[in-house]
């Protein structure tokens, strides 16, 4: 499930949840780095996760940040082929570049996989790769003779 708020400041990809709730804090400055508070109902009970505007904390029922980075894909919006795929340590930054891109930015921008796992990274991203051939991808991830491509591609599965 995706949450867009209609200020375009947050875009959260969540998986597993039903139902939800938003409110954000009004009269307050874009840049004054408020915190949106999404309320989801899950199947074993509710939760709540807050973002902060800047992007700097994501907390899950005020225990733990969710990661920053992860893989991502660029999908054709009239096709919905696979145009490109990648990873990154900062989501929102590489969307925000790409979105400036005038080759890149012609695509939906969609987070695949959220992780600060560097290896899990390595290995998801060759999985979409393998499994889309993306036309834009100019290299393969990992280079078949890399030695530590079987653990990568281990960690990357376990996402």
């Amino acid at each position: 499930m995706k949450i867009r708020l209609i200020a375009g400041l947050i875009l959260a990809s969540l998986s597993g949840l039903v139902g939800c709730g938003v409110e954000a804090s009004a009269g307050v400055s874009p840049t004054a780095g408020y915190t949106v508070r999404a309320a989801f109902a899950a199947e074993a009970g509710a939760s709540e996760t807050t973002f902060d505007a800047d992007g700097s904390t994501f907390l899950v029922d005020n225990r733990r940040r969710l990661s920053r980075g992860g893989t991502y894909l660029h999908v054709h919006p009239r096709s919905d082929r696979v145009m490109r795929s990648g990873r990154t340590n900062d989501l929102r930054r590489r969307e925000r570049e790409h979105a400036r891109d005038p080759n890149l930015g012609r695509y939906n921008f969609e987070t695949d996989r959220r992780t600060d796992s560097y290896p899990a990274q390595r290995g998801r991203e060759q999985m979409l790769h393998d499994r889309y051939r993306p036309l834009l991808n100019q290299r393969e991830p990992i280079s078949p003779t890399n030695p530590r491509r079987q653990e990568y591609m281990r960690r990357g599965g376990a996402l």
